[in-house]
């Protein structure tokens, strides 16, 4: 799930958010903002909208240092998924009330990976699946296949030479 960190209060610092499966208990959020201080910059998810935010944080995320941060979050991506909640960035710690940029997180409609694992052949949540591995006959087949038509077209060439 990716949500859009718009800038406020004249800031200068937009950019986006990442939210990734982890567990059924915890996502990973990745925050890049265009315009990030040297100054470590509280971040947050809040109960809420940018336009109408809960004061009081739901979920602290690693602060933002040049534009950047990667926190592991004790929430599960159906939770974030039901939408209600925004990620907020804040000037710095001594002006924690100054809030530099802000993104809505949407509700989504699928929100686990999906049933029967977590997809794919390397088990990357969230991804197809992508089958067993027993596919090795079919493999062998169509190789068989493309060496026999291989040899009935060098035949016919060195019949007409």
């Amino acid at each position: 799930m990716t949500v859009k960190l718009a800038e406020q209060n004249n800031s200068g610092e937009y950019g986006g958010a990442r939210i990734t499966w982890v567990s059924e208990t915890q996502v990973r959020v990745e925050v890049t903002v265009v315009g990030g201080s040297a100054t470590p910059q509280p971040a947050h998810i809040h109960k809420g909208t940018c336009a109408n935010l809960d004061p009081v944080p739901a979920f602290p995320l690693n602060n933002v240092v040049d534009g950047k941060s990667d926190t592991t979050v004790n929430v599960g991506m159906a939770e974030l998924a039901k939408g209600g909640y925004a990620i907020n960035l804040h000037k710095s710690a001594a002006e924690v009330s100054t809030y530099v940029s802000c993104g809505n997180i949407e509700p989504l409609a699928i929100i686990a990976p999906p049933p029967g694992g977590t997809g794919g052949q390397g088990g990357t949540p969230g991804m197809p699946t992508t089958g067993n591995g027993d596919q090795i006959n079919l493999l062998l087949a169509l190789t068989l296949l493309a060496l026999l038509t291989m040899g009935a077209g060098l035949t016919l060439v060195r019949r007409r030479a």
